[in-house]
């Protein structure tokens, strides 16, 4: 196979490209869900006030989302992504905001009936509470292995001035379960399973105390297959209602937001025309804009077998942002191993990708971006371990692959740490479909 080292410089292409635009299109990628999730960029920028307004009042920034249900079966391209989704950020208060769907099916594995979620921001006695909820009727999944005749999950949380308060509370009726007894009164993060079949929890809650303020992640019920269930692998997963939401006393902290979000894989073989197939982000996490406290962030897949376009082992994405009353932190970061692409043209024992942004005291901001590649091969070339970044290799008549993939505005840094774009329809994919392995992204926004 031929393959051709073109010399880098792709970088000042992508920067220019981004100059007035928002990070949804960072390397030309549709980004638009996560980036509405991390609640970051020129969106959450043209809502945001400076941290103390001309009277010097306190100003509390905010972030509040909620779904009604996602699904990512693995080595598939079946994906649902988050379905009836609504959110709420920024710093005008009051602020609401809904959303709807009349039913949902994925074939197989979900079928759901009405779905509302709602958010709202007031302002009470001292202080702000922002509250987000999601409600879903009919819940039928598996071919009615697991039924829930309707489900609830409320977040509320409170800021007055430096006291917070975060509470995430899921109620079912009429939840049933082969062999499980489910008490009335869900506890949090309440595990159980059908040996060999799924495992599933329910109540799902987190709680992060931030430096400024409170961090709330909820979902209702999340299940694993732990064998396949009709053509879903085992690995597969379902979610109800996931929210999240933050609140933060900017007037006590580094005047910044911040957002930004890690993956493993994608693939999007979206061409005008031509086709369309898509397989969805891998291990997805999101830095929320109000950031974690200084607490990291996981979310993580065992494997991923989407042979022969794509097979790998563990991955491993994380968010992690902190603030004090001079300097910030954004990171995010993901780790992958044992990465075959394309019927073994790439290789790789392991891959890791690092995005930071941090902000000094006096206010300068330092983006930077980093790859890590363990023993990468490409057609059947080995990649020494300071290739340099956006390093463009075309595999004659096959892809263009770009490695190390960087790119920076002055307040973002991205990284992407191999890039495939099929010159030629292969694998059941049409020509321009691309493949993404490892992508992170992290900016920090001067309020």
């Amino acid at each position: 196979m031929d393959v051709t080292y073109l010399a880098s410089g792709s970088l000042s292409e992508i920067a220019a490209r981004l100059r007035g635009t928002s990070t949804s299109d960072f390397f030309g990628v549709n980004m638009k869900k996560v980036i509405a999730i991390a609640a970051t960029a020129a969106v959450a920028a043209s809502v945001l006030t400076g941290a103390v307004g001309a009277s010097g009042a306190t100003v509390y920034s905010f972030y509040a989302s909620m779904g009604g249900s996602k699904v990512n079966v693995l080595g598939s391209t079946v994906t649902s992504g988050l379905t009836a989704q609504s959110t709420i950020q920024g710093t005008k208060i009051p602020q609401t905001n809904s959303n709807s769907l009349a039913s949902v099916k994925v074939n197989g594995l979900l079928t759901l009936g009405a779905i509302t979620t709602s958010e709202t921001a007031k302002t009470i006695t001292g202080g702000v509470e922002v509250d987000a909820t999601g409600e879903t009727a009919g819940v039928n999944l598996l071919g009615g292995l697991v039924t829930v005749d309707a489900v609830k999950t409320a977040v509320t949380t409170t800021l007055k001035g430096a006291t917070s308060t975060g509470v995430g509370k899921t109620t079912f009726v009429g939840i049933r379960v082969p062999g499980v007894t489910i008490p009335v009164d869900v506890p949090e993060n309440f595990t159980v399973s059908i040996p060999g079949v799924l495992s599933l929890t329910l109540n799902g809650v987190q709680k992060t105390a931030t430096a400024n303020g409170v961090l709330v992640q909820t979902y209702a019920l999340d299940l694993t297959l732990l064998k396949a269930h009709g053509n879903s692998p085992a690995g597969s997963e379902i979610l109800l209602n996931p929210g999240e939401v933050g609140v933060a006393n900017s007037t006590k902290t580094a005047p910044v937001n911040m957002g930004g979000f890690a993956y493993g894989t994608q693939i999007d073989g979206t061409v005008t025309g031509v086709a369309k197939v898509h397989s969805g982000m891998t291990a997805e996490e999101v830095l929320p804009s109000v950031g974690t406290g200084g607490k990291t962030l996981v979310n993580s897949t065992a494997a991923v077998n989407a042979a022969p376009v794509l097979s790998l082992g563990a991955i491993e994405s994380t968010a992690t942002g902190s603030t004090s009353t001079t300097v910030a932190s954004a990171q995010t970061t993901y780790e992958i191993g044992r990465l075959n692409v394309l019927n073994g043209l790439i290789k790789a024992d392991a891959i890791k990708g690092t995005a930071t942004v941090t902000r000094a005291a006096d206010g300068t901001l330092l983006p930077t971006a980093q790859t890590t590649f363990v023993n990468l091969v490409i057609a059947g070339t080995k990649i020494p371990l300071n290739v340099s970044p956006n390093t463009v290799i075309n595999v004659a008549g096959l892809a263009t692959i770009t490695i190390n993939q960087q790119a920076f505005l002055s307040n973002t840094a991205a990284v992407r740490g191999i890039d495939i774009k099929l010159t030629v329809a292969k694998y059941g994919l049409p020509i321009g479909a691309e493949i993404e392995v490892g992508a992170a992204l992290a900016d920090i926004i001067a309020t």
